[in-house]
């Protein structure tokens, strides 16, 4: 599942698909969306049980929140889940936050039984492999696409649908699973992103800033950036001033990270370049290290994928487009088929409006209930 996710996302979003081009794995992350709405129903059923008015009103706040998700979201399923943001933050919501969400309701008796609820719709639910499908999935996007993790926060990567500001919570599960799958790069890139969103929300952090700087410590420094490692790593020491245990490694990090400074400034000093100064921090250090990523084939697939172009067409002044009966097959004589030559020897066509959207519509209804 997790790899056809991954294609299917890459897919809608990113190309210019034609209208009624369906991507039967989104089925499965549709489904949640009319699960989300009946988890809507059943928080909001157990408000009046919750005896403590401020846990009451957050499940009341929390149901009303689905709903609206819902609302929208159900409007154009398909358009609303082909925006990868959008399919994030649906399976994030049915992994890593359903806890949350029982632990909530507060008594023993309403969470078993909105555990009750959520054994009902256990195998059509978004799994963990799924919301790792989805993060491959954005991570893959980001760099055959060139789009910054900027973008992709604030939504400005997509015209195509609209999709909510990420929080520095929702930043920082992507870096996470970078760092933890090795992927020092992009674990970095949204590590920072998720620092830079935390500093917009106030003192309503949506992640732990402590353990935030802790991941932020040792990505800064895998990626070649000492000086903003070590700078993590006291801030780190300021957020736990008396917890002697982090006291102790963070010191150990510090004192191994000022060795690694001072290694480093004697290299610059042999190549004949400044110090960096203690009191400025140099611009972050992020290379991509993966080596096919080098390869002149792997740019052009990439670069294709953007659609430029990578190889100058020859033939490029005399292609043309046409209307073709093929030898007067009956089905084609009112309706002939709309043929768009690309590239001749070898030659290649593309065949326009084979299938209608009512055939389309059909297709998609025959094949959804299928769909695991």
């Amino acid at each position: 599942m997790k790899s056809i996710l991954v294609t299917a996302l890459l897919l809608a979003i990113t190309l210019q698909v034609c209208n009624g081009e369906i991507f039967s794995a989104l089925a499965t992350l549709k489904k949640a969306l009319y699960i989300e709405k009946n988890l809507a129903n059943h928080l909001r059923s157990y408000v009046s049980l919750i005896a403590d008015a401020d846990r009451a009103k957050k499940v009341s706040e929390l149901a009303m929140e689905y709903d609206r998700i819902a609302d929208e979201s159900l409007k154009d399923p398909e358009t609303y889940l082909a925006n990868p943001i959008n399919a994030y933050m649906l399976c994030k919501r049915f992994t890593t936050e359903l806890q949350a969400v029982q632990d909530l309701l507060g008594t023993p008796a309403l969470q078993a039984a909105f555990e009750e609820q959520l054994s009902l719709y256990k195998h059509e639910m978004p799994t963990t492999e799924d919301f790792e499908g989805v993060i491959d999935a954005i991570l893959r996007l980001q760099d055959t696409y060139e789009i910054s993790s900027g973008q992709f926060v604030d939504g400005s990567f997509s015209k195509a649908s609209n999709s909510p500001r990420m929080t520095a919570s929702d930043c920082f599960e992507i870096g996470r699973y970078a760092y933890e799958n090795g992927d020092k790069y992009h674990a970095l890139m949204w590590l920072m992103e998720s620092l830079a969103s935390l500093e917009l929300e106030g003192s309503k952090h949506s992640v732990d800033t402590i353990l935030l700087h802790d991941y932020l410590i040792y990505a800064a420094d895998d990626q070649g950036n000492p000086r903003h490692a070590l700078n993590h790593a006291k801030a780190l020491l300021q957020l736990s001033p008396t917890n002697q245990k982090t006291i102790s490694r963070i010191n150990n990090v510090i004192n191994w990270l000022n060795k690694e400074i001072l290694e480093d400034n004697e290299v610059l000093i042999s190549q004949g370049q400044p110090i960096p100064s203690q009191f400025a921090l140099p611009p972050v250090k992020n290379k991509r290290l993966m080596k096919r990523a080098t390869t002149q084939e792997f740019k052009n697939y990439e670069s294709l994928c953007r659609g430029e172009d990578v190889m100058p067409n020859p033939y490029k002044h005399t292609l043309t487009c046409y209307y073709s009966t093929v030898n007067n097959h009956p089905l084609l004589l009112l309706a002939p088929a709309k043929i768009e030559v690309l590239y001749k020897n070898p030659d290649l066509f593309l065949y326009h409006d084979v299938i209608s959207d009512a055939e389309i519509e059909i297709v998609k209804g025959l094949s959804t209930p299928l769909v695991g």
